[in-house]
């Protein structure tokens, strides 16, 4: 082999060994690895969809819309990080859509994982300038997961906006988001969001900061809107949690029908 070949080689084995250990709905699943005639493979889910990246050119998503791909996204960096893996090279070209609309974050060839593995060189930036933190391209080696948080600011932009991320120009996306993506994408780490998961709750908190008074069914308020189990704001009639997953609508005792859980009250019965 030569060079070239080596590193392609080791990029190969650093992305299995990255993904080998993440199991979440938002990342795509590596189901085996090895090597034949050809060279190194991997046996990868297959995702009957289109990347991100193919949608934002054809369409403007719905602030909604946007905001439900991005808290996906979210939960998957969240779980490579939990498994401490930082990926690096998050754009929109790197997430696919499944079937279900479901943003599934693939291509870990850059990732560094917890075991140490590191293809970059002290002084070499690496991944997408235009998502890229200042941190990252100055010195790929130093970055740390906060450089992932810039990437996710910058994706955040481009879908709520359907702009590139450079430059950032905040009067672009709805106001209510605006301070997230600018914390999100603040130049010096340290003054970013520390995690993923304060990232996902600012959006929460941002979503009901601006939710609308309500005159829904008897007992309605706050907390009947928020999972028992994770706390997560939903909608009334959401059947499951965004944000863990878990159920949400039971029935009632008196006539079976199906009703929020938390509320004092059936819907249909009273």
């Amino acid at each position: 082999f030569d060079e070239a070949d080596r590193r392609m080689l080791e990029r190969f084995e650093q992305e299995r060994r990255s993904i080998a250990g993440l199991n979440h709905a938002n990342i795509v699943t590596v189901h085996d690895a090895g090597h034949d005639d050809l060279g190194p493979y991997l046996v990868m889910e297959y995702v009957e969809g289109e990347p991100l990246d193919v949608l934002l050119k054809r369409e403007q998503l719905s602030e909604e819309r946007a905001v439900a791909l991005f808290e996906g996204l979210c939960r998957g960096v969240a779980h490579a990080h939990k498994k401490g893996v930082i990926h690096r090279d998050i754009k929109p070209a790197n997430v696919i859509l499944d079937g279900d609309g479901t943003p599934k974050l693939l291509d870990f060839g850059l990732a560094r994982g917890a075991a140490g593995l590191e293809l970059s060189m002290t002084g070499y930036g690496m991944g997408t300038l235009d998502y890229s933190s200042p941190e990252q391209k100055r010195d790929a080696k130093s970055a740390d997961h906060r450089a992932d948080i810039y990437s996710l600011g910058a994706t955040f932009y481009e879908l709520l906006s359907g702009k590139k991320p450079v430059p950032l120009m905040l009067n672009k996306v709805p106001a209510r988001w605006q301070s997230i993506v600018e914390h999100a994408c603040d130049p010096e780490p340290s003054d970013r969001y520390q995690s993923t998961e304060e990232l996902l709750a600012a959006i929460d908190d941002a979503r009901r900061a601006s939710a609308p008074e309500s005159s829904g069914p008897l007992g309605e308020n706050e907390d009947d809107m928020r999972c028992p189990s994770c706390k997560s704001m939903n909608a009334l009639e959401a059947r499951f949690c965004r944000g863990c997953g878990e159920g949400l609508q039971v029935a009632c005792p008196a006539c079976e029908a199906e009703y929020r859980v938390g509320l004092r009250n059936c819907d249909k019965c009273g």
